[in-house]
């Protein structure tokens, strides 16, 4: 058996890549995490618990997708670069070994740690924001480290995912958590990323309805001046540095919604993508076309005179799975999705732990919200995140599990 400190080392080097990470240094974090998975994996020697590990719905699921992804992907495949492009999602694989990794390191992983580390994303996401926006003057935040719409949706991610640390009975705690989401949707605003800033408005609202059960009126209220006032400095900053213009087309949502148009260029092209891949989708309904080189068979239903620009996905996680995998990859796609939310509300775990319930709604609602607008799977940091957060919530309900299990044998011993 590997010596505790080894499994301590490994477990903290994981929370570091899955959380505190990937908005700041999204290549150390990715690289990190798969170091830290492969160990884990090496590292496990409790075979026997395997299978019971294997059947969880929040491992299960992701592997079956993964393995739907491979049969549509060789039924279709012309190289051998088309047959292993489910490697894409390689991520999904290691949510077994980091389970398996949280268990044997003891009292690592907890919703306070849990907490801090996402603060600590969150506190990096916002300092390169306001870096990228007031001293190099960049127009959109973020690009000192990454795309920004990938860094508006890793800063959104771990914002929100902080709050679990709610539970915590340490005031310091308790207020670097409050403050996270704050920090995040001040990087999401700096970013001009619209997606994500669509995907905090239902975040927001598990937000609040988290932070009203778990806290009193008071830090209820200064939750809400926190939020109120990181608002109020983001729109300054992203007034003067031009981003805010690219939120105007909220502003045309009824036009969009009631005749289908818009002014704006982006939104316009990506209706355009949207409409082409459909038909792309209908000429393989069942297996699709593959994954490498995704834009081919849609081009041929773009407007005449139109151009895909140098894109690799479709800026929309549904057109994605469906052209690349047809009906199959929009199974998996489902499969991945659900699979935290599935994993909580088996056994009425839920009712016993609404942290877990928390994490399984952030991670499945934002990457859902986010996918609407651009490509959040196949995309290696936001697929890792999606992964390590997924882990968490199945360690969680293991730990539910075993303590509700603890707790029963202590009544059936009792006189």
């Amino acid at each position: 058996m590997p010596a505790r400190p080894i499994l301590s080392a490994v477990t903290w080097v994981a929370l570091a890549a899955g959380l505190a990470l990937p908005t700041v240094f999204p290549e150390a974090a990715n690289i990190l995490f798969l170091i830290a998975s492969g160990l884990a994996l090496v590292l496990s020697e409790e075979k026997a618990g395997w299978m019971d590990l294997i059947r969880r719905p929040g491992i299960a699921l992701p592997l079956l997708a993964i393995a739907l992804l491979c049969v549509a992907f060789a039924l279709t495949a012309s190289t051998p670069q088309h047959l292993f492009a489910a490697f894409y999602f390689l991520p999904l694989l290691m949510i077994f070994p980091l389970v398996a990794l949280f268990e044997r390191s003891g009292q690592i992983v907890t919703v306070e740690t849990i907490g801090l580390s996402a603060s600590v994303g969150a506190a990096g996401a916002a300092g390169v924001a306001l870096v990228d926006s007031i001293i190099l003057g960049e127009v959109r935040a973020g690009t000192l480290v990454n795309n920004p719409i990938h860094f508006a949706a890793l800063a959104l991610v771990v914002g929100f995912v902080a709050l679990v640390g709610m539970s915590s009975k340490k005031p310091a705690v308790r207020l670097a958590v409050l403050v996270a989401p704050s920090l995040s949707l001040l990087a999401v605003v700096l970013s001009g990323s619209r997606g994500p800033m669509f995907a905090a408005l239902p975040l927001a609202a598990l937000a609040i309805a988290l932070v009203i059960g778990r806290v009193s009126r008071q830090r209820a209220l200064f939750a809400l001046y926190c939020l109120a006032a990181t608002a109020i400095i983001a729109v300054l900053i992203a007034w003067f540095t031009g981003v805010f213009q690219r939120f105007a087309v909220f502003a045309e949502l009824p036009q969009l919604l009631t005749g289908g148009t818009t002014n704006d260029s982006s939104t316009s092209e990506r209706l355009q993508i949207y409409s082409a891949a459909w038909r792309a989708f209908l000429d393989s309904p069942i297996f699709g076309h593959g994954l490498i080189d995704l834009t081919t068979p849609v081009l041929q239903y773009m407007p005449e005179g139109a151009v895909l620009g140098d894109y690799q996905h479709l800026h929309n996680d549904l057109a994605d799975f469906a052209v690349a995998g047809g009906a199959l990859g929009l199974a998996a796609y489902l499969l991945i999705l659900v699979a935290p939310i599935v994993e909580v509300v088996r056994r009425g775990i839920w009712m016993r732990h609404p942290d877990a319930l928390y994490l399984a709604l952030v991670i499945s609602t934002g990457f859902f919200c986010m996918g609407l607008t651009n490509a959040t799977f196949g995309i290696l940091s936001q697929t890792t995140l999606y992964a390590f957060v997924t882990a968490l919530v199945v360690h969680l309900c293991r730990t539910d599990a075993q303590t509700l299990a603890s707790a029963e044998l202590t009544s059936s011993a009792a006189p």
